[in-house]
């Protein structure tokens, strides 16, 4: 028989929520940025050594989403877990 999973509390998961959609939402923002000023070096080096140039662009793309997404989440949720519930456990 199956034991039931306990369910988690409801300051964690607005935290992991929170930090997922700020995550999203910076990469959504600021990609283009990234994405602009590395991707002409990029191509340039796929050309000139994979003879690839015309295809890690739409690789790269996917590559710095990801990356950013992937790193701002864990800032977020790092900030998120140590001043939130400092300030909360603090005021209440």
């Amino acid at each position: 028989m199956k034991q039931p999973q306990p369910k988690t509390p409801f300051l964690e998961r607005f935290q992991n929520w929170s930090a997922t959609l700020g995550a999203l939402l910076f990469a959504f923002f600021l990609h283009p940025f990234a994405y602009g000023a590395s991707v002409g070096f990029v191509a340039e080096f796929g050309e000139q050594h994979y003879g690839l140039g015309w295809a890690l662009p739409p690789i790269w793309w996917l590559v710095t989403f990801v990356g950013m997404a992937a790193a701002a989440a864990v800032v977020l949720r790092v900030v998120f877990t140590g001043g939130v519930i400092t300030a909360i456990r603090r005021f209440t």
